[in-house]
């Protein structure tokens, strides 16, 4: 009896995270394109390296073809990486600029916004529509 009790106990305490569902948090860092920064951890500008050589404002249009976007935290080359659970599009005319987001994140390396702000170039923080079909 006592081990049965004991192996309830375990579950319990392992199955508490599930229980309480996504959590929220903020993250701050740089808005990346997932592709290019995926390829090529320097592509942290909205202009991007190639084999082939530069391609001025890639992100934009990698954003405005569907490729999802990314808060790089910190904006450090090669750290941890947000995708944005929403549609990338409207997200293009920020591409390589600060930006914090607050939402849920449903499964690590993902994060589903519901307040995004960009640092204009006065350095003050804009709020940005999150485009959601949820």
């Amino acid at each position: 009896m006592k081990k049965l009790n004991l192996l309830m106990v375990a579950g319990l305490l392992l199955a508490t995270p599930l229980l309480a569902g996504p959590k929220t948090t903020t993250v701050k860092g740089v808005l990346v394109d997932s592709k290019c920064y995926g390829m090529m951890h320097a592509n942290v500008t909205n202009d991007h390296q190639t084999p082939d050589g530069l391609i001025p404002s890639c992100g934009t249009a990698c954003a405005a073809m569907g490729i999802p976007v990314a808060v790089l935290k910190n904006g450090k080359q090669g750290g941890e990486v947000f995708i944005l659970v929403m549609p990338s599009g409207p997200m293009g005319e920020h591409m390589a600029k600060e930006i914090k987001v607050t939402g849920t994140v449903p499964f690590e390396g993902s994060l589903i916004p519901d307040k995004i702000q960009v640092k204009n170039d006065n350095g003050k923080w804009e709020e940005v529509k999150v485009a959601t079909m949820m």
